[in-house]
C-alpha cells in the first residue's frame, strides 16, 4: 500500500486541502492519504493549537466521508517539525505501508532548501506535487488542483466579520465543511491576529 502524506499547518484545514488529497487518490499514484497536522510550524509562525487543529481534520475527514482519508497524530507524539525526524519516526510506526510520499503543494518546491537533509527526506518518502492556482509552474511532474482558498484568508475573514451563527455557514459554504465551521464557532478560534 502507497500512503501519501499531506502534511500542514491546517490553521483551518479546509476544501482546498481536501481538493488536494482527492486530486492525488484519482491520480492512481497512492492508495490512502494520511493528513499529518504539523506539531509547530518548521518556519516560526504560532499556529492554533496542536489539538484543535488536529481535530478540525479529523472533522472534515468524518464529514468527507472517504475512507481512504484519515488523519494521524504522529507529530504530536515527537514534537518535532522536521520532516527527516517525522518520516524516519512514521516509517518506524507503521511498518504495515509498503511506501510514503510527500503530498506538496508546489509553493513548497522554491523552498526546499531551508530543510533539513532534503536527500534523506527523499530516500524515505517520494515527491507528489501539486499545483496551487497562480503558483509558479515547477521544473518537476505536478497533478493540478484548482481550488484556491488559503487558510490565512479565512482566518482574516473571520477576524474581520462579526459574524452571527447562521451567517457563518453562507460565508464559508465550499471553503470548510460544516463541522469545521461548527467547531470554529464553538471555540471562538481565529478571532485574534496571527
Amino acid at each position: 500500500m502507497t500512503v501519501g502524506l499531506l502534511a500542514g499547518t491546517f490553521d483551518p484545514p479546509h476544501v482546498g486541502h481536501l481538493q488536494m488529497a482527492r486530486a492525488c487518490l484519482w491520480s492512481g499514484k497512492i492508495d490512502k492519504v494520511v493528513f499529518l497536522p504539523c506539531w509547530k510550524h518548521a518556519f516560526g509562525k504560532e499556529p492554533t493549537d496542536f489539538d484543535h487543529r488536529a481535530t478540525m481534520c479529523e472533522l472534515m475527514v468524518k464529514d468527507h466521508g472517504d475512507d481512504r482519508i484519515e488523519v494521524w497524530r504522529d507529530e504530536a507524539e515527537i514534537e518535532s517539525t522536521y520532516s527527516i525526524e517525522i518520516l524516519e519516526f512514521i516509517n518506524t510506526k507503521h511498518p504495515e505501508v509498503d511506501k510514503f510520499r510527500l503530498i506538496l503543494g508546489a509553493d513548497n518546491y522554491w523552498k526546499m532548501n531551508k530543510w533539513k537533509q532534503p536527500s534523506k527526506v527523499w530516500a524515505l518518502a517520494e515527491s507528489l506535487w501539486v499545483d496551487r492556482p497562480g503558483e509558479s509552474r515547477i521544473p518537476e511532474e505536478s497533478l493540478v488542483c484548482n481550488l484556491d482558498i488559503s487558510s490565512s484568508d479565512i482566518r482574516h475573514k473571520i477576524r474581520s466579520l462579526k459574524l452571527s451563527s447562521g451567517r457563518m455557514e453562507d460565508v464559508f459554504k465550499g471553503e470548510l465543511s460544516l463541522r469545521v465551521i461548527k467547531y470554529i464557532r464553538e471555540y471562538g478560534l481565529y478571532k485574534k491576529e496571527d
